[in-house]
């Protein structure tokens, strides 16, 4: 979200990835780093179409996959929300195999227990925002 509150996304038509794939994404990441929080409302289609410079059905495009995907949902007359996470077998066999692939890349590098478990921890409680707060 900018200062005035919007969600800021961008896109890039050359890029060869659909538009409606890439508003996907975007929404995905600032999900996943917090941007947007469980619960929290989505821009109406119209206002993020014109936002971004795009077609209102690519926008919709684009709300329907993270609907598909489990990220958000539509409440009628109201608007696509974000979805509480929540923890599911699938979403813990995805994070084991994500863990795993850490720590076998942090063997590699040499990085000891202690300093991924921190790195880990400094993660969860906001990383850079607190890291930039320090500075």
């Amino acid at each position: 979200m900018n200062d005035k509150g919007k969600l800021e996304i961008f896109i890039n038509p050359s890029s060869g990835v659909p538009i409606y794939i890439q508003i996907a994404d975007a929404i995905k990441y600032a999900i996943a780093t917090g941007i947007l929080r469980d619960g929290e409302q989505l821009p109406a289609v119209r206002d993020m179409a014109y936002q971004i410079t795009t077609n209102p059905n690519t926008v919709a495009k684009a709300y329907q996959k993270l609907i598909k995907d489990g990220l958000a949902e539509v409440r009628r007359g109201i608007g696509t929300f974000v979805l509480k996470r929540k923890e599911s077998p699938q979403n813990v066999e995805k994070l084991k195999h994500i863990v795993c692939t850490l720590v076998k890349e942090a063997k590699k590098l040499g990085v000891s227990e202690d300093d991924i478990v921190k790195m880990i921890k400094e993660e969860m409680n906001g990383g850079v925002r607190n890291r930039s707060k320090k500075a």
